[in-house]
């Protein structure tokens, strides 16, 4: 189970919102168009059936403010 959660490199045309270790939101700039990624680095400190450590994850997306 994971323990935490921090962003560690912020998108370049957006905002990310940590609303729980299970849920982040992605909010692109107004009427930007293009790719953006931004990271996480995740941990759980819980043994039983768990590895304990920590993972980098890497989100890239594309953005298209004009869709009709």
């Amino acid at each position: 189970m994971l323990q935490d959660l921090q962003l560690i490199k912020k998108p370049s045309h957006g905002t990310v919102e940590i609303v729980s270790v299970a849920e982040l939101n992605y909010y692109p700039d107004p009427k930007y168009d293009g790719k953006d990624n931004y990271s996480i680095k995740t941990c759980s400190n819980e043994g039983g059936n768990s590895i304990i450590g920590c993972s980098t994850i890497i989100y890239e997306i594309e953005v298209h403010s004009n869709i009709n």
